[in-house]
Order: structure tokens, then sequence, then C-alpha cells
């Protein structure tokens, strides 16, 4: 029998009485509707899993939490995309990287992730790029997180942390096309080639103004803001100059000339005011992207656990101060190839070849701190 048109399902508790509230901590006020104390954010954590590193033996890290708690209903302000925990069973250690490249300071609102099917296994990979932050524009060098699980039998067969090289800042002329917004930058663009390594920016300059890029009537705003990160992860073999990319739209923030470290917020003008953007839409890109054991730019490649630095540039003897963690499974080997997009504001899985659209996300998020 075929139904049509709209319906309504109705869901309550099995004994018809309600569920009881959760008890609030001691310690902090909590109020529906309003930003969570930093005491509950603190809450989600994740513990170290390599019991053979002395430095991070039973330490605890920050990790994935969503944008609205799903117990007291404050918001947190910020997001960090995917929920990897739920969808693959993975929890990120966000300052791991950070903690072995000397205690380095990285601020936790920038993790972004992204979970994508990918046929046989589910793939993180996150990067740190604060959009509200115009800290991202001067560094070379970001965290990068890649994990995959296998669907079935969600096993995880590969997780490597590494600072990777994003390049030169680059930006598009409307005369030369792309190029690095300095002399330095642009000697380093084409020592690293801008396919393999770059950092995609906008510039609020009429005179550097990519010409597909118009400024709206009236408020002197771009249209359709975006960046895109590129950089050639560790282990990995591209057959083609694409590299793996993530476009991050909607980027919040921009430069505000070609030299110099100013930044300017980008919105839409609405009723009069001006609505920051959250940046929370995200794309996944990549062409024939393997990831293999064997392609690991080690000697002969390797497998199981084992240390490398945080560039993720040679292999260390064992766990150390300054040594990262990485592990593949032996056998282990995926391809990635499309472009990835969710519709879903609330898990965010990634597919291929759909059109995501997440705005519908902002309400509950501080455009300054996302």
């Amino acid at each position: 029998m075929g139904t049509s048109g709209f319906f309504s399902i109705l869901v309550a508790e099995s004994d018809g009485r309600p569920v009881r509230e959760p008890s609030y901590p001691s310690d902090m006020r909590i109020e529906a509707g309003q930003f969570c104390p930093r005491q509950l954010h603190d809450k989600w954590v994740a513990r170290e899993i390599d019991y053979d590193d002395p430095c991070t033996r039973g330490r605890t890290f920050k990790t994935w939490h969503p944008l609205w708690d799903p117990c007291f209903w404050c918001s947190y302000g910020h997001e960090h995309g995917s929920a990897a925990p739920l969808l693959m069973g993975y929890q990120p250690r966000y300052d791991y990287s950070a903690l072995k490249n000397n205690h380095q300071n990285e601020s936790h609102e920038g993790f972004k992730g992204i979970v994508a099917d990918v046929g046989s296994h589910w793939l993180y990979v996150s990067l740190h790029a604060q959009m509200s932050s115009g800290s991202r524009f001067h560094a070379r060098y970001h965290t990068v997180v890649i994990a995959a699980v296998r669907k079935s039998s969600m096993e995880m067969e590969l997780e490597l942390q590494f600072k990777a090289d994003f390049g030169s800042l680059t930006v598009r002329k409307r005369s030369v096309g792309i190029v690095g917004v300095s002399k330095k930058g642009e000697e380093l663009r084409c020592m690293l080639g801008y396919k393999r390594h770059h950092r995609l920016v906008n510039i609020i300059d009429p005179r550097q103004i990519d010409p597909r890029w118009k400024y709206k009537k009236g408020d002197r705003l771009l249209r359709e803001e975006y960046e895109q990160w590129a950089t050639r992860p560790m282990c990995s073999e591209i057959s083609n100059a694409r590299e793996p990319a993530i476009d991050f739209k909607d980027a919040g923030l921009a430069k505000r000339y070609v030299s110099g470290k100013e930044t300017t917020r980008l919105g839409r003008m609405k009723g009069g005011r001006l609505h920051l953007y959250p940046s929370v839409n995200r794309e996944l890109r990549s062409k024939d992207w393997v990831i293999d054991g064997d392609l690991c730019k080690f000697s002969d490649g390797v497998h199981g656990k084992f240390y490398t630095d945080v560039y993720g540039e040679e292999v260390r003897d064992g766990p150390g101060r300054n040594n990262a963690r990485q592990y593949i499974k032996k056998g282990f080997r995926t391809k990635i190839s499309g472009d990835f997009e969710t519709t879903d504001p609330w898990l965010g899985l990634y597919l291929n070849g759909i059109r995501g659209e997440l705005r519908n996300i902002a309400f509950g998020i501080d455009e300054t701190k996302n």
C-alpha cells in the first residue's frame, strides 16, 4: 500500500513518565540556549592510546564534541566538523601533535574534521585552521590527522598525525593568475609547486581580486568567499597533479591587503546588519589519492605502529618527547577520488558527488571564535 504527503511520528517514554533531567555539576551554572561554561566543555576528552610512550601515557586530550551539548542544550560556540566518534568510533586527540611539537600552543577551536565514505572504509581528515583567526595566514605548517576504519569490522587500520606543509600563501591576481602574496612566498610557490602545497586565500583589495568575485552593491563585500588548502600527505601517492585539498567555503576572515597582517571579517548584509560567515561549509577534493604503508618515503616502507618526527619526514627509533606515533595496518591500502560534501548539519557524513549546505548549523556559533 503506497502513501504520499506528510506524516507525523509521535515519540514517548515507554512507561509514560518523563525522563529525569540530568543533574547540574555543582561547580558551574548552565542555561539552555546560552553558551556553555568552560568547565563543561573541558569534560570532552579522549585518552591516549599509546601505552608505550611515557610522555603521554595516561594523558587526556581535548576531542570532538557537538556544537550543542546533548544533555543541557547549551552551545559551545564552535564546532569541529564531522562526528567521528559517532560515525566511525574514532576519537581524535586534538592537541597531540602540538604536544609533540615542543608543546606548541594551538587553538582548540581550530580543529575541523571531515568523515567521508570512501567505499570499504570510513576516512577521517582533520586540519587545524581556525577560520576566525588571521594566524592561519602566516603559519606554513598545520596539524593534519588522517584516520581510516574498515566498515565491515570497525577496525582502526590507519592513523597518521603530523604537521603538514601547506607551502606558500597564494592569491589569484586579476592579470597573472595564482601567485605568492610576497616575493619570498612566490619563490616558495615556485620551489614546491602550486598544486602540491598551497593556501589559496582571499585578498580584499580591488587591484588584486579575482575577476570572478564581484563586490556586492552597497556593502563592498565579496560573493562566494572560500579558501583552498592543499598538501601532499605522508605515505601517499597521487597519480596526477591534483593534490588532496580542503575547500573552506565562506571562510569568515580574509586578508585586507596583499602585504601586512591586517584582516577583515566577511559576511552578508541583512536588515542593515553585517552577519558574519560562520565558516562551517567545507569540501574534501581529491583524485586518485592512494594511502599505503609501502608509499611512506622511508626506505622500506613501514607497517604497524611506528614513530616519526612531528613533520612525518623521518622515522624515529621509538617513543620520545618529540616523536609522534603513527599506525598503518599491514596490507592497508585505499584510494580516495571525488568531491566530498555533506548535507547533514549534525553528524556531518561526507559523500561523493552531492552538493552540501550547512549554513543552518550557524545558530549557536560565535563567529569570532569558530
